[in-house]
């Protein structure tokens, strides 16, 4: 919470420990990223997708724990690409429009874009571990938890436009919804670019 303005922080719940009712709200995500990422632990911390071993944070205090220096740095980095969202209801649908515009020319590769729902803050639950307020709990992903696939070279202004929808479902308050959009290279997985929106 302390580097919001430069880095968009994220949360999966996962089924370790057991229990978590934010896991059981929406299992595929979490689980689908945790294998993705290759993640068997928690707590657990990734900056910038996990890109090199010095972007893995453990939280142990004899190892890894997190370093915002790191985050600060990463955030300096100019970006790949420009995001642009546009969101509304068609009555419990949430419709999404996101616009990626390349600002840098890149050879050919395999992109992901994705687009995370979360909710900012989550209060009146108890967690296991005594927790009363939970933040940026990650609700869905848009389509799905392998994103929309982009395999192309990219020119200066190039763009891709994707439009996506979901039906709302498993929120504590919509007044706390966010969009988290965010450009992932599904070789290395490194975050080209995100942006954070209400809706």
């Amino acid at each position: 919470k302390d580097n919001e303005l430069s880095a968009i922080n994220i949360q999966y719940h996962t089924s370790n420990p057991s229990g978590d009712p934010f896991y059981e709200d929406n299992p595929v995500i979490p689980s689908t990223r945790e294998f993705y990422y290759g993640i068997s632990n928690v707590p657990y911390a990734l900056l910038n997708g996990g890109v090199t071993i010095q972007h893995f944070f453990d939280y142990i205090e004899v190892s890894k724990p997190f370093n915002q220096n790191a985050s600060i740095i990463e955030s300096l980095r100019d970006a790949n690409f420009d995001i642009s969202i546009n969101s509304g209801f068609n009555n419990n649908t949430l419709n999404v429009e996101v616009d990626i515009v390349a600002v840098k020319a890149l050879p050919m590769k395999e992109l992901s874009v994705r687009v995370a729902i979360i909710e900012r803050e989550i209060h009146g639950i108890n967690g296991n571990n005594g927790d009363t307020v939970f933040r940026n709990v990650v609700k869905a992903m848009l389509p799905g938890a392998a994103g929309v696939s982009i395999s192309k070279s990219w020119s200066v202004s190039d763009h891709q436009k994707i439009d996506l929808e979901w039906p709302i479902q498993q929120v504590y308050d919509p007044l706390q919804l966010r969009l988290v959009a965010f450009v992932q290279d599904e070789a290395t997985y490194e975050i080209y670019q995100a942006k954070l929106k209400p809706i």
